[in-house]
């Protein structure tokens, strides 16, 4: 994770973070705009929801099935003592986050 520039935005279900760049041209996704259900990259437009699925792409036609095809990393997240923690594995595989005492103060963010 060292040298990863992840966005982390605020979606409907919780705190995300998406792979850092666009599958499109490699655009950077940490300028990306954080819009009502996911984030937008600035470049092109393309705009990924909370689960890395591509929902708009205003550069093809509405009716086009493009945009199905197209997927991005996405990794999990838990708040926990005022700090956000990213999974960065399967999340069939995410652990319990560890039961130290600041992390299991709720409501800090």
């Amino acid at each position: 994770m060292v040298n990863n520039k992840l966005p982390l935005y605020c979606s409907p279900r919780e705190w995300d973070y998406l792979r850092g760049i666009c599958p499109h041209r490699g655009a950077s996704l940490f300028f990306g705009r954080s819009e009502e259900g996911g984030l937008r990259c600035v470049y092109h437009g393309w705009k990924f929801d909370a689960t890395g699925a591509c929902v708009d792409m205003p550069n093809e036609p509405a009716e086009g099935s493009f945009k199905n095809k197209i997927r991005q990393t996405e990794y999990r997240t838990r708040d926990a003592g005022g700090v956000i923690w990213a999974y960065m594995g399967p999340p069939a595989t995410m652990p319990e986050l560890p039961q130290i005492e600041w992390t299991l103060r709720k409501g800090i963010l």
